[in-house]
């Protein structure tokens, strides 16, 4: 076997040579002895920049969310919550996550706490020379102003000459200062390694800032005349921590890093000392191995700072530790007990180290010619890219055995492993011959593995024969990958928190077994699925939480709704699967509820598969699509539930304030619209009551002796309502329902706009199907209520029946209302022209009904079009600033405005328009850019797109300069678009009204053209936007007219 090879070299392994190097690693200590680390820290001048992760914008990834967007995007989504310095989990489309697993670090967080990959390019700053992105804070000494060694300066101790601090680093938090015992001159930095010319006369000093953290270090006694200086005798080297205490293990023949709790953060493994007379067996037959040390340059190029090759002199340096078990100690290298200085037959350079490691997940290699040392993490084995070694060379008679603990999550308890996969990168073969080799989980390895000290060898996992790294063209390097499935089921199953394993030789004997490979390469990935949690939050409504210690709930015969919630900690829960079953019956296999909110999800038991006085079972269970949790309850009852059916019997109504309607319309109540009244509910045996007025916000009420009072109710609006009243029992059994109309007078201020009954809402005044007018009572936000007649006949002498529609001619009148016209009384009167084409205003009687006889007939201006040509009628209130009301109408393809009713007649009509209306739809005039000047806004019938023409201001405040509606041309902007989609077959009719939701815009009350339901419009200043809701689901497709 080759001589231990040393972390020396770049990331490429060396054709050269050293002729004496003395080696120390120094490897991931956590230094808190001073704030020396700084994260933030730029790259090497000699490089370029590291490159550095940016930021994300949004919060890192768990596993739902990277599982989320795998399944929407096909692609494999990193989970940024579980990514590390030796671990990365990607969630793929199929819902399994996939982990890979380094036994040493890949990656660092820089400053802004992003990931970036390791980058020990050296450069200086701040007096110290540091990594770019090292895997543990790193940093050497950039030299002792003026100090360089000469031949006439060789001391004898130079443990008497003032130490220099020449490493600092971090383990698990402890810092950790490394001194040379003199001084340093500048370096030469070379990537990853700093090169310290003359430390001793002849003798250079190499660091070398290693891929798994810390550093190795190599001292080069180029020549013998060094070698003869008797400071190289003895070596010594300073370790000092405030937090680390240091132990020499004298059986492993290593110094141990501890914590305060004595747990091992990191080692110190047995120096080696080679010389060069190796021979690598990948140099090429006719080039030479290179030996020159004139140069930092050819110093740097020496094929020995890759460690002993096959034929190489070597022995381990015995070691001693001063201040053993303190927290400031000396370690002690003896050199000169090795003979290799003085062999006369040594190969100048010779090289010597002992090393100091971190506690990553690691590596090690078992030598069996150094039975008893340890090379934990590569130490005495490296070339700056860590190669492990397994097999046989006879050149030195080396067999060596390699060992991996990758790091494995406690977290895959349980979990379904897809596939395991080990890899690792065979950098070196013997020849292109391929040999057989054995992988196998074993024992678990530390800084004190030896090849005396081995684990044990468990389990063999898999046996391949392979061969790369010989030659570029025959077998170039490549991976080799082991199927590890099995072990990595064990692991889960056990919930280890790592793996081991070990390759040898099958037959470790033959030389053309010897195999190097990049001991950084090896990755343990594993596919997986862990199963979705057993739910909680288990419960129904009605009955509540399940409750496994009791006999369960007794419910009423209503629908039940059960409810559970689960996650997965791998993302990808499918959905919950409820099993409900009467007691008696098979178990069912249940329904699985895939329509889940933030992992709930509910199943909803119809009322009508429940039997009175029936007892019920119910259990639920998580499921991901591949595994399931155990079903809720695991232990205990059941969830239990009982149904009584028997429901109380409706309510009775009793209120003295709010006296029940009678058919004859003419029971009111005395408390007009804005106060309040008593109103009590009596039902045997219930519990509780629950109302509402007209359907709307819902109440509950506990009942006593099975009765309630509602003191202060408060009706929403004028006119009728309508009072909805349920008792329920004690187990929630709904009685049905009972409705109490009963009027509200209007107050005594003037109605609003829009309104008919003194509540400042606006109603809704229809013809209905049968020809009668009745009058719909608005309620807040635009609702719709009861309705009641609207038409009556003090005096008997006209047929309200037929005066809204004629069934002969099949005409019905055109309806409108907006205000007060006529006698001034604050009441909102009505316009019509009935079906025999006469035009009419109508008083109102503030009650939001009309009473026909004593209709006024309207006088018309001698220019206006007659009103048996008009196809729609629009009252808008007082635009043109006059004080009085004003009305817009269609004529045929003409657009006209009636300006000034007073004294039962119009002052003056104006066309707006004489040919472009037949198929427009007039949807109100009314201000909805809020500049307090009325706009149009209408409709094209056919395309169904929605216009608003904005007015210009006219002579008055508030009112509107008529030409400019006249015209989009004389308009302020044009027509501009408001909508679409309200074609009159999508929308039969559509009725601008008052703001009624109070935000500044008038609203829209439109009915469907394909069901004929009522739905409110909240537009904002520059669309119509979608429909808030529906208001009435009648079907009014055979309403007569709407105004």
């Amino acid at each position: 076997m080759s001589a231990p090879p040393r972390f020396l070299s770049p990331f490429v392994r060396t054709r050269t040579r050293l002729t004496l190097t003395l080696g120390l690693v120094l490897a991931a200590l956590t230094a808190s002895l001073l704030p020396w680390w700084h994260a933030d820290d730029p790259s090497t001048p000699a490089a370029r920049k590291a490159t550095e992760a940016r930021r994300a914008a949004t919060e890192p990834r768990d596993a739902s969310a990277a599982a989320a967007e795998a399944g929407r995007t096909g692609k494999q989504v990193v989970v940024d919550t579980e990514t590390t310095a030796t671990v990365m989990t990607w969630a793929d489309p199929d819902g399994t996550l996939r982990t890979r697993m380094h036994a040493l670090p890949q990656r660092v967080k820089n400053a802004e706490g992003a990931w970036v990959r390791i980058d020990n390019r050296l450069r200086r700053e701040d007096g110290v020379v540091r990594p770019a992105a090292p895997a543990v804070p790193l940093e050497f000494s950039a030299g002792t102003a003026g100090a360089r060694a000469s031949r006439a300066q060789a001391r004898p101790q130079l443990a008497t000459v003032t130490e220099t601090v020449l490493a600092k680093t971090v383990l698990h938090g402890h810092h950790v200062v490394y001194t040379w015992p003199g001084e340093l001159p500048a370096p030469v930095l070379d990537g990853p390694r700093a090169l310290y010319s003359e430390v001793l006369p002849g003798v250079d000093l190499l660091l070398v800032a290693r891929e798994e953290g810390g550093f190795a270090q190599l001292l080069v006694v180029k020549d013998r005349e060094a070698a003869r200086n008797p400071a190289l005798t003895t070596m010594t080297y300073g370790l000092k921590s405030s937090t680390a205490t240091f132990r020499y293990d004298e059986k492993a023949g290593r110094v141990q890093v501890l914590d305060d709790t004595g747990e091992e953060v990191g080692s110190v493994p047995t120096p080696f000392v080679w010389d060069s007379s190796g021979v690598d067996p990948e140099l090429p037959p006719d080039e030479e191995p290179a030996t020159s040390t004139g140069t930092p340059g050819e110093v740097l190029g020496l094929s020995g700072l890759s460690g002993a090759e096959p034929g190489a002199r070597q022995a381990p340096a015995p070691m001693g530790l001063e201040g053993d078990g303190t927290s400031a100690a000396r370690i002690e290298v003896a050199v000169g007990e090795t003979g290799l200085l003085g062999d006369p037959d040594a190969v100048f350079p010779v090289f010597v180290d002992p090393s100091l490691n971190p506690g990553w997940q690691a590596w090690t290699v078992a030598y069996k010619p150094y039975p008893n040392t340890s090379f934990w993490n590569g130490t005495n084995f490296s070339s700056g890219t860590s190669d492990a070694r397994v097999g046989h060379e006879n050149d030195t008679g080396g067999t060596a055995r390699s060992f991996w603990r990758m790091n494995y999550s406690s977290s895959l308890k349980g979990a379904k492993i897809e596939s395991a996969r080990f890899k690792v990168l065979n950098n070196h073969s013997w020849s292109c011959t391929k040999r057989e080799f054995q992988l196998w989980q074993t024992g678990a390895i530390s800084s004190g593995t030896t090849w005396n000290k081995q684990p044990s060898w468990s389990t063999e996992v898999a046996r391949q024969s392979f061969a790369h790294g010989w030659s570029s063209s025959g077998c170039p390097d490549d991976y080799e990958d082991f199927n590890v499935k099995t072990a990595a089921q064990k692991g889960a199953d056990s919930g280890w928190s790592n793996i081991t394993f070990g390759m040898r030789a099958t037959s470790e004997g033959d030389t053309q077994t010897w195999r190097k490979f990049r001991a950084t390469s090896a990755v343990l990935e594993v596919s997986y699925n862990r199963a979705p949690t057993t739910p909680t939050a288990v419960s129904s409504a009605p009955g509540g939480t399940c409750n496994t210690s009791t006999a369960g709930a007794t419910v009423g015969k209503g629908n039940v709704v059960l409810s559970a919630k689960a996650t997965d900690p791998d993302g990808n829960l499918k959905g919950l699967r409820f099993r409900f079953w009467k007691a008696g019956d098979a178990t069912p296999a249940g329904t699985l509820v895939t329509s889940l909110s933030g992992g709930k999800a509910t199943r909803t038991i119809a009322s009508s598969s429940l039997v009175d006085k029936g007892l019920y079972y119910w259990d639920v269970r998580a499921e991901d699509g591949s595994l399931t949790s155990a079903y809720y309850p695991t232990s205990g009852n059941r969830c239990r539930l009982t149904v009584d059916g028997s429901a109380p019997p409706p309510p009775t109504v009793e209120s003295d304030d709010f006296p029940e309607a009678t058919d004859d319309g003419m029971t009111w109540s005395e408390k007009p619209f804005g106060k309040t009244g008593a109103v009590t509910f009596r039902s045997e045996g219930a519990a509780k009551f629950q109302y509402a007025v007209d359907g709307n916000d819902w109440t509950d009420r506990a009942a006593t002796d099975g009765a309630a009072t509602v003191t202060a109710l408060k009706p929403p609006h004028a006119g009728p309502n309508m009072l909805n009243v349920y008792a329920f029992d004690a187990v929630g059994n709904k009685s049905k329902v009972t409705d109490y109309a009963f009027y509200v007078p209007p107050q005594k201020a003037a109605d609003g706009p829009g309104d008919t009954n003194g509540d400042d809402l606006p109603d809704l005044i229809v013809v209905d199907a049968s020809g009668k007018l009745i009058n719909c009572a608005g309620s807040v936000e635009g609702e719709l209520n009861a309705c009641l007649d609207a038409a009556y006949s003090t005096r008997g002498t006209l047929k309200t029946a037929e005066h809204w529609y004629d069934p002969a001619t099949k005409k019905s009148a055109l309806i409108t209302h907006y205000g007060d016209a006529y006698p001034g009384d604050g009441v909102t009167d009505l316009f019509a022209v009935s079906p025999d084409g006469a035009f009419w205003l109508y008083p109102g009687d503030g009650y939001g009904s009309f009473d026909v006889d004593r209709r006024l007939k309207v006088l018309l201006p001698a220019n206006a079009p007659a009103p048996s040509t008009w196809t729609q009628i629009k009252a808008v209130g007082d635009i043109t600033g006059d004080g009085l009301p004003d009305l817009v109408l269609r004529a045929g393809p003409a657009f006209w405005t009636l300006s000034g009713y007073t004294g039962g007649a119009f002052r003056s009509a104006t066309v707006m328009n004489s040919d472009a209306w037949a198929r427009r739809d007039i949807v109100n005039v009314a201000d909805i850019n809020g500049d307090k000047t009325p706009d149009l806004l209408w409709r094209n019938l056919d395309n169904g797109n929605v216009y608003v023409r904005h007015g210009k201001p006219g002579s008055a405040a508030g009112s509107v300069d008529l030409d400019s509606l006249k015209l989009a041309s004389g308009s302020l902007n044009g027509d501009v678009a408001y909508g679409t989609a309200w074609t009159e077959a999508a929308i039969s009719t559509a009725l601008g009204i008052p703001d009624v939701n109070k935000d500044g815009v008038p609203d829209i009350w439109a009915r469907a053209g394909a069901d004929g339901t009522m739905r409110i419009y909240h537009p904002s200043r520059t669309n119509t936007n979608a429909p808030v809701k529906t208001v009435l689901t009648q079907d009014w497709r055979t309403v007569k007219a709407l105004g």
